[in-house]
């Protein structure tokens, strides 16, 4: 996860003063990831260093942008076999169902690009 979007988080609801939901709105993130970034649960290390950043009143901390890995067509298709032997084979979990469909969905959105 970005650690930027984070770091943003924090200051919308700590500095800002922002509820929850209206930090999930503005950042992108959901309620339950915003809480677990807040309650220090997720990526821990970025509430501390906003903590100290906090002290001082300066917020320009920025950290490395993560790098994503572009799939081919012929990655896609190995997962996508993956995902159906799951599926048909009875041993999917709702997570891997759901992670299929997100493929899916995100597949159907670059081809009509």
């Amino acid at each position: 996860m970005d650690k930027n979007l984070i770091y943003r988080c924090l200051y919308l609801h700590y500095t800002e003063g922002l509820k929850l939901s209206e930090v999930s709105n503005e950042g992108g993130l959901t309620k339950r990831v915003i809480r677990a970034i807040v309650n220090g649960l997720r990526d821990p290390e970025v509430t501390t260093d906003y903590y100290e950043d906090r002290k001082t009143a300066d917020y320009s901390r920025e950290y490395p942008k993560p790098e994503y890995k572009k799939l081919s067509k012929i990655d896609y298709a190995m997962l996508e076999s993956r995902y159906i032997s799951l599926i048909c084979g009875d041993v999917a979990t709702p997570k891997d169902i759901r992670s299929y469909l997100r493929m899916i969905l995100s597949l159907s959105k670059l081809r009509n690009c």
